[in-house]
């Protein structure tokens, strides 16, 4: 199987320790950043409500199910520059 068949379609497909590492960038969430300077529940609640106090970000964690591994591209960066370091430094 060549490079271009692993990466086509939503997925990307690797392999970490003889697991599947299937790529998804829908992995992510909303988190709310802006939050209002009183503390009335009746306002936070206004203002958990209001999409503009969010931000989306990607998930930190992986999904293990099976032998395969669901992660966002972002975390699976970080992942593989950790174990970079700890296998090759």
């Amino acid at each position: 199987m060549n490079n271009q068949e692993i990466n086509t379609g939503p997925y990307m497909v690797d392999k970490i320790y003889g697991m599947k590492v299937l790529q998804n960038s829908f992995l992510i969430e909303d988190v709310q950043f802006r939050f209002p300077r009183c503390k009335s529940k009746r306002i936070a609640k206004k203002w958990k409500k209001d999409k503009k106090n969010y931000k989306t970000i990607a998930r930190r964690e992986a999904y293990i199910s099976g032998n395969n591994m669901y992660i966002h591209p972002e975390t699976y960066a970080i992942l593989k520059k950790e174990l970079e370091k700890t296998h090759c430094g």
